[in-house]
């Protein structure tokens, strides 16, 4: 569940003076029922922003640019954490990330949730690296002839692994070769035997897939031009404990792949006496501020949003997040809410479909 930058601030400028008329005497509002049905839409706390809602973004002290300048500037591929808490847009901060890498094109981008390739209640570093190899493999397939020793050597690696699992399995049919391995995964998300074999398979020839897939990442930058950057997302939704467990046993072999990569992973993670380990095996970590929900001496942001709904002439054009006199923080996906009510109950009220506090 993902939010808004500050979307309030691009809400007053650009909605309500280029879209919404209100009689300046009266300061009442006369808004559009279309435009209330965007807002709405726009403001969704389980759809991050992507693609041409990216338009809606604004910087809110997440150093995007300056991770781009870092992995742009660094002769080394750079291994990068995010610790990122659940509705407070991360996803919408990767993907501006994303957009912004692409738009230099200098760099390729691979990006890909955890979440659709794996099971979250039980990832463990087996399953994290062979999605990735895997994603790594087809992405940089769409743009670069591949390589015909380091497909047959591939081929090889898949085609062993496959047929020890099939010694282990009765009626598994995944295919030949090193797209086999793709059933595999998604066999491993939804059936535990099989994950359970897969792993016990894997485990031992897993040096021997990352130096494949390393392989393919220093042919595909050489071919494109350019340095890879793969980003896992979702990360931060597995449970704090099992997410200790990943990155504290096992950040060595995480950052063994020889391209930039970002991994989410739960915020709660940065209070455990164990982080500063695991800090150790990366070069940098990406935090994202909190959303201001309450302003001191202020009403809380819910009826605030309310108020301002039916009379926007009441407070001036100040920016609304970016003042010192901060007093609590909380998700986006909660203000995302609150926006949501509150123009629900304008148009409720302005149209005579009943009464009643939301």
């Amino acid at each position: 569940m993902e939010s808004r930058g500050f979307l309030f601030l691009l809400y007053k400028y650009k909605f309500l003076k280029q879209k919404f008329k209100w009689n300046k005497t009266n300061l009442e509002i006369k808004m559009r029922e279309n435009n209330l049905s965007e807002i709405y839409a726009i403001f969704n706390p389980r759809e991050p922003l992507k693609g041409e809602k990216l338009k809606y973004y604004v910087e809110r002290g997440s150093k995007i640019e300056r991770v781009v300048w870092e992995i742009k500037s660094s002769k080394e591929p750079l291994k990068i954490i995010f610790p990122a808490i659940r509705g407070n847009g991360n996803t919408t901060e990767l993907n501006k990330l994303a957009e912004s890498i692409k738009r230099e094109d200098e760099i390729f981008v691979v990006m890909f949730t955890a979440k659709d390739k794996l099971d979250m209640v039980s990832v463990n570093y087996v399953d994290l690296l062979l999605s990735v190899g895997i994603e790594i493999h087809n992405a940089v397939s769409t743009c670069v002839e591949p390589d015909p020793e380091l497909e047959k050597a591939l081929g090889n690696w898949s085609e062993k692994v496959v047929e020890s699992i099939k010694g282990e399995t009765e009626g598994l049919e995944v295919g030949i070769g090193f797209n086999a391995l793709l059933k595999l995964l998604g066999k491993m998300k939804t059936e535990a035997t099989t994950r359970e074999i897969v792993r016990k398979v894997v485990e031992p020839r897993l040096s021997d897939l990352i130096e494949l897939v390393n392989g393919v990442v220093a042919y595909a930058e050489e071919k494109l031009g350019k340095k890879i950057l793969v980003v896992i997302d979702d990360l931060d939704k597995m449970a704090p404990k099992q997410a200790e467990e990943l990155f504290y046993g096992y950040s060595t072999v995480l950052t063994g792949l020889d391209c930039n990569l970002i991994y989410t992973m739960p915020r709660a993670l940065m209070f455990s006496d164990k982080y500063q380990w695991i800090i150790r095996f990366y070069d940098n970590d990406i935090k994202i501020p909190n959303n201001i929900i309450v302003r001191k001496g202020w009403k809380s942001k819910r009826r605030e949003l309310e108020d301002n709904a039916r009379d926007c002439g009441e407070k001036d054009e100040g920016t609304w997040f970016a003042t010192p006199d901060i007093h609590k923080r909380g998700s986006f996906r909660a203000c995302d809410r609150d926006v949501r009510r509150s123009y629900s109950r304008f148009y409720q009220d302005n149209k005579g479909i009943g009464g009643g506090s939301l």
